[in-house]
């Protein structure tokens, strides 16, 4: 666990751990400040990310059943 000051930034700081990433972990990311490519990356080792999202952002689910 690493905590940082309240001034600093989690899109920044969380680019800076990504090496430290292990399968399993679980990243948390305050206020909403992320970065797709951090969570693509995330993703890759197996591990798991929360984050809150702002209300101006939309999420879609990759399903190749799509019934039309």
């Amino acid at each position: 666990m690493q905590v940082g000051a309240g001034s600093g930034s989690d899109n920044t700081f969380g680019s800076k751990i990504r090496d430290t990433i292990k399968s399993g972990d679980l990243i948390l990311r305050d206020l909403g400040y992320f970065n797709f490519e951090d969570f693509l990356d995330i993703k890759k080792r197996v591990a798991f990310y929360i984050s809150r999202l702002k209300p101006n952002i939309a999420v879609y689910i990759e399903s190749n059943e799509i019934e039309h």
